[in-house]
């Protein structure tokens, strides 16, 4: 399994972590706490933590081209929602992971 993330600094972690839920809720499966949210993409999953700085994205997937797409699809729905911020290509730092993929959200 292949796994990447990008740290996004920002005071709207949380609005951002819920918009990125309610969108992808419409198309897939997605499971949400009040400080994560996990999402079921067909190619892998994706992540969304809330942290005190700003907001986590993770992608999980067991192809490079699924995770650079997960990764993508991450990066454009978020400067979606964040128009008013100034994001630039966000710096994803990948490793690799054991094939675990993720099934649930975490508490």
């Amino acid at each position: 399994m292949l796994a990447s993330s990008t740290f996004v600094t920002t005071e709207n972690a949380l609005r951002y972590k819920q918009a990125l839920a309610k969108h992808f809720a419409h198309k897939i499966t997605v499971h949400e706490t009040a400080s994560d949210a996990t999402f079921h993409f067909d190619a892998g999953t994706g992540r969304a933590a809330v942290g005190t700085d700003g907001l986590l994205l993770e992608a999980h997937a067991p192809k490079a081209a699924d995770l650079e797409t997960i990764q993508s699809v991450l990066e454009s729905h978020l400067k979606r929602f964040a128009f008013r911020e100034p994001f630039d290509r966000l710096d994803w730092q990948g490793c690799a992971l054991p094939a675990v993929p993720i099934t649930a959200a975490r508490s």
